[in-house]
């Protein structure tokens, strides 16, 4: 429920939120498109990083960023390599 979290515009934001975290999830389970999905993964985290876990401090039991820096970051590390050498997305080389 983003409107008890005090978040700018919450229904807009649900909505971007979701618009984007489905899809996107779903092409990193199926490992299709996973260099899109996972950036645009880490920009959804980034905002909530920056709109509501940052005030919370570092740690994640007091709802602080730990775990969304964590899973920012493992975003960018899937859309910086790619998928692995059995996705179904995976580039062909020669």
């Amino acid at each position: 429920n983003f409107e008890g979290m005090d978040i700018p515009g919450p229904a807009l934001t649900a909505t971007i939120a979701t618009i984007v975290e489905a899809p996107a999830g779903l092409a990193m389970l199926l490992e299709i498109g996973v260099e899109i999905a996972g950036a645009l993964m880490a920009m959804v985290l980034v905002g909530a990083i920056l709109t509501f876990h940052l005030p919370n401090g570092f740690y994640f039991g007091a709802n602080g960023f730990e775990y969304q820096f964590f899973l920012t970051v493992a975003a960018l590390a899937v859309a910086v390599t790619g998928p692995g050498a059995y996705a179904l997305g995976r580039r062909k080389t020669s």
